[in-house]
């Protein structure tokens, strides 16, 4: 079931960094959404698929399956409640049951300051720049996906942008052009990278300790030691 044409008209308001508070009507129908599978945008790298946790003054709060997602509302243009037999990567599977264990593992991973719906806790700020100083000093992602997404160290929130270090370089995004933002966690992701690392330096050993060439080359200096030796005497 879909919800858009409504929503737009308050998406589609000039992008201010405070965002906008909806309308009586406009957040009764988002609080009506809360608890439910959702998608937010139609598609494209920004479409965001999970279970709606909170209704904020300028954001959403999303559980997905890589974690909790912080939406700016000013960059939402259609929301779409998804049934229990629309199956998809970012929501969990097919069935409801299947849903909440994955929603459960998700909020597990990605604990909050405070506020919570259900076992899934998230950061309960009043508006998004609250998300962002809470976020400060922590690794980030910052936006769903496409070329503007930003993976790195959130090392400043300020004025009106905040500052990202990301392989080495320091990122200065505006927040207006923010569209989410969401904890990265980085020690699966280098805990993934030394076990891979470290199953290549052992196969690396194990050729070595195989390798035919050296085994071949032992006995013939074994042979030309033997050679001297029999010389000199």
């Amino acid at each position: 079931m879909m919800y858009g044409n409504m929503y737009n008209n308050y998406c589609r308001k000039p992008h201010r960094s405070s965002g906008h508070r909806p309308t009586p009507e406009q957040e009764n129908f988002l609080n009506a959404l809360i608890g439910k599978k959702v998608k937010i945008n139609r598609g494209g790298p920004n479409s965001i698929v999970g279970r709606l946790l909170a209704v904020k003054s300028d954001y959403l709060v999303v559980a997905t399956w890589e974690g909790i997602v912080y939406v700016k509302t000013a960059h939402i243009k259609s929301i779409t409640e998804l049934d229990g037999t629309s199956g998809s990567r970012s929501g969990g599977h097919s069935s409801g049951h299947s849903s909440g264990r994955t929603g459960g593992r998700t909020g597990g991973r990605t604990g909050g300051r405070s506020g919570g719906h259900g076992s899934k806790k998230y950061i309960n700020a009043d508006n998004f720049m609250g998300v962002l100083k809470a976020l400060n000093q922590h690794f980030v992602q910052v936006n769903w996906g496409g070329p503007e997404k930003v993976v790195g160290f959130l090392s400043e929130v300020k004025g009106d942008h905040i500052l990202v270090v990301s392989d080495h370089k320091i990122i200065k995004i505006f927040i207006v052009h923010i569209q989410s933002i969401k904890l990265e966690n980085m020690r699966s992701r280098g805990s993934r990278s030394g076990r891979s690392g470290g199953s290549a330096g052992a196969q690396g050993v194990q050729g070595q300790k195989e390798n035919p060439a050296t085994k071949a080359a032992t006995p013939v200096l074994k042979k030309r030691t033997t050679l001297k030796r029999r010389i000199s005497r």
